[in-house]
């Protein structure tokens, strides 16, 4: 948290800096002082808030992994990868599926490496809405194609493929999708469609797609798993 510190004290000189400079600019350290004085420090008010919540709901798990918490020495820094991501997330949807991570990156204690549980608060920082969304289609575990997602198209069909396909990209490359056959596919294998096979939407329309292992646990991690029925998800 030093290094976050000097860091900030940096910020602060620097838009002091330019205010100085130019009187005009003022507005950008005022901006900056009420983002660190007031925004962050709700954001982790109200981290710790949901955190306490999500914790007793399971707080018999918590009671199981005592020993964990306090010998692991894992338990501090994930709690400061959090803070750390929180603090600069502006989606509110997104900071609740951090109090998830967290809970249940403790509560699972041993079970899951740290490695994994480190790597995933990075993930999710990486992560849209919108990616988080695409990757929730895939929670049941069913191959998806391309055309299942890409296909559900407002009138700007190419902004829109692109969108989802940005997605798909960013999910893939981080290892929680991946492209497979088509074994398991119970949807219409057409394409149908203008343009030529090699079209880059084509291609995309036609690729088949599944959850990762990776993924899978990624997916239970993040997203509230206290409430009934179906898994919580960024829609609700």
């Amino acid at each position: 948290m030093e290094s976050n510190k000097v860091v900030e004290g940096v910020i602060k000189a620097g838009l002091r800096s330019i205010a100085a400079s130019f009187p005009g600019a003022a507005s950008l350290a005022q901006a900056w002082n009420e983002y660190e004085s007031r925004i962050q420090l709700a954001r982790i008010e109200d981290l710790f808030c949901s955190l306490r919540e999500y914790i007793g709901n399971i707080e018999d798990r918590i009671k199981g992994v005592e020993e964990y918490i306090l010998r692991s020495g894992e338990v501090p820094p994930l709690i400061e990868r959090t803070i750390q991501k929180v603090r600069s997330e502006q989606s509110d949807k997104k900071r609740k599926s951090y109090v998830h991570l967290l809970a249940e990156s403790i509560a699972v204690g041993y079970d899951l490496s740290y490695e994994y549980k480190y790597s995933f608060i990075d993930i999710l920082y990486s992560l849209t809405e919108q990616d988080l969304n695409v990757l929730l289609r895939f929670k049941h575990g069913k191959t998806l194609r391309g055309t299942d997602l890409i296909d559900k198209a407002p009138s700007d069909s190419h902004k829109h493929a692109s969108s989802i396909i940005m997605s798909l990209s960013k999910l893939e490359s981080r290892g929680l999708i991946a492209e497979t056959d088509s074994h398991g596919y119970s949807g219409d294998t057409a394409i149908g469609g203008s343009g030529t096979e090699g079209h880059w939407l084509n291609r995309w329309r036609s690729k088949y797609l599944a959850l990762l292992p990776y993924g899978e646990t990624f997916l239970k991690m993040t997203f509230d798993q206290t409430k009934k029925g179906e898994r919580a998800g960024l829609h609700s």
